[in-house]
């Protein structure tokens, strides 16, 4: 983790955010010891850099299994039918036809900055736009297969 960090300037603020979010990145989660580095070498208290991370959609506190699944709940994209996007997530998580059974963390977000091309879904770390609902089963299963690929190649 130190070197992950390391590799941003020190005390520089403008730096924290996508320090933080390689660190994510590479952790899957924000530990509470990731969370104190970050602090100590941008010159921080950690109880800063954790109100920063609960801002934000975007950074968990335990590690996650599985796809995750982030839809847009903006205004935009709440309007242009993110929640019938959920709605069929959530079918397919619970469905046979979810063949990999990999566990889906579907997670509804705030604004992810595509409003004129919404509804969007983020798919770890593919971002999708102009989403349909009948488009999020074959989305899901190509990313699971995608998945399956990547660990055996």
């Amino acid at each position: 983790m130190k070197e992950i960090i390391e590799q941003y300037r020190q005390n520089h603020r403008e730096d924290l955010i996508p320090c933080m979010q390689h660190v994510q990145d590479k952790l899957g989660y924000m530990s509470e010891d990731a969370i104190s580095a970050i602090g100590k070498y941008f010159g921080l208290p950690s109880t800063k850099v954790y109100g920063i991370a609960t801002f934000y959609d975007y950074f968990t506190f335990s590690p996650v299994s599985g796809d995750v699944v982030r839809i847009c709940n903006g205004t935009s994209c709440h309007m242009l039918g993110s929640g019938k996007l959920r709605q069929e997530a959530e079918k397919f998580s619970h469905s046979t036809a979810n063949k990999s059974r990999k566990r889906l963390n579907i997670r509804l977000c705030e604004c992810q900055g595509a409003c004129s091309a919404g509804p969007v879904l983020q798919l770890n770390d593919r971002m999708f736009t102009r989403v349909k609902p009948e488009d999020v089963k074959q989305l899901i299963s190509q990313a699971s297969e995608d998945g399956k690929e990547d660990s055996n190649g």
